[in-house]
């Protein structure tokens, strides 16, 4: 990874930063991009990133609901490395029952655009270097989770996107491999009493969040690490929780069984 370009859209929050630290400890320059403004955000990073050579990193906002701002963050990031991007890490995303559309658009409709606009970018068909993109899904996108449906769809339909990207014909055709992270619980702000407010049935949703044994950000960083730093992984789904550890997961292969 070293000299590498690296965007990562929801930078700011605690998996979005222990990505960035990953990705900069490894010899990439860094893009952080979130929904704060440019005060804050810069802010947060300069507090969060463990180098204060701003010349390697930079902050800029970015609502990955909107084509624009995300079509902005590649041509930033240009203007200030000089060269292509050639990783994008997608950490960003909202568990949010009580405004179901606001979910939808960022769990969805942000990772479509955000995979659009980098094999736009990175495609060498294009004049880009190719490259990959890491989305961040969840462990309920595979499973089912009656106090967050809505975002219990999203996830899957992220893992869904990845693995559709993910194939050998899009490959021959960009040079961009498509993979997910599929996290259990982690101890971010995700796993709040506030975030528990935002599901269907909070007080029983807060009891069961304190229960719940969690994994690193730290640790969630190496797993996207290793999908990048693999070149074979392109379409996959990492899932990785404190019980079992780091596994690939298994899919049907067919969609016509």
């Amino acid at each position: 990874m070293e000299s590498k370009i690296a965007v990562v859209f929801g930078a700011t929050g605690g998996i979005g930063l222990a990505v960035c630290n990953a990705l900069h400890q490894r010899g990439c320059k860094v893009l952080l991009a979130d929904i704060l403004d440019e005060k804050e955000g810069t802010k947060v990073a300069f507090d969060a990133m463990e180098s204060r050579d701003h010349l390697t990193w930079y902050y800029r906002k970015c609502d990955i609901t909107k084509k624009d701002d995300i079509e902005d963050i590649f041509r930033f990031s240009q203007e200030k490395f000089g060269r292509h991007v050639e990783i994008v890490v997608n950490c960003a995303g909202i568990l949010n029952e009580l405004d179901w559309q606001l979910c939808v658009q960022v769990n969805i409709v942000g990772p479509i655009l955000i995979t659009k606009c980098s094999i736009e970018h990175m495609s060498k068909a294009k004049g880009g270097r190719g490259g990959c993109v890491v989305h961040f899904s969840s462990i309920l996108g595979m499973t089912a989770g009656e106090y967050c449906p809505t975002y219990c769809a999203t996830k899957h339909a992220v893992i869904g996107l990845s693995r559709s990207y993910g194939t050998e014909n899009h490959f021959e055709q960009h040079g961009v491999r498509i993979n997910c992270v599929c996290p259990a619980a982690v101890d971010t702000d995700m796993l709040s009493d506030k975030a528990a407010q935002k599901t269907l049935f909070p007080e029983g949703v807060a009891a069961m969040f304190h229960l719940l044994k969690k994994i690193t950000p730290d640790q969630v960083a190496s797993v996207a690490m290793d999908l990048i730093a693999n070149d074979e992984m392109n379409g996959q789904a990492m899932m990785i929780s404190h019980s079992r550890g780091v596994e690939q997961v298994e899919f049907i292969q067919t969609p016509f069984c």
